[in-house]
């Protein structure tokens, strides 16, 4: 298998080229997008099935993955990594800018909600003293 850094940056360009997320591509081959993270940063090392499902979904043959490839290695240059991991960088961070911006609109709808129900009990309140 070829190591978890040559796996990295070969999915993320597959990704970019198939204009798919690491959380989309998790989906199609059936694990978390936590574990596709592991896996691909090397935390998890790669099953050769989960390999064969990366290159079905991403329409690459299996030995994209398990053999390592000196030459294209070599050929990667530094400002394409970087712009990957950018890319894998900014992806993640849109993704939890989605689930705040979700979880923001319902607080403001419970917000909005409990001052409706203050300004009820205050006019309560005010028909009361009088």
């Amino acid at each position: 298998m070829s190591n978890n850094k040559d796996l990295y940056f070969k999915v993320l360009k597959l990704l970019k080229e198939k204009n798919l997320t690491q959380t989309q591509l998790a989906e199609k081959i059936g694990i978390t997008q936590s574990s596709l993270s592991k896996i691909l940063s090397g935390k998890y090392s790669t099953k050769i099935t989960t390999a064969q499902k990366l290159a079905k979904v991403l329409n690459v043959s299996a030995d994209y993955f398990i053999n390592s490839d000196e030459k294209n290695s070599k050929k990667e240059n530094i400002e394409d990594k970087n712009y990957l991991n950018l890319t894998s960088k900014m992806e993640l961070l849109e993704e939890k800018m989605k689930r705040y911006e979700a979880e923001n609109a319902l607080l403001r709808k419970e917000l909005e909600l409990i001052k409706n129900e203050l300004g009820k009990n205050k006019k309560i309140l005010k028909l009361q003293k009088q």
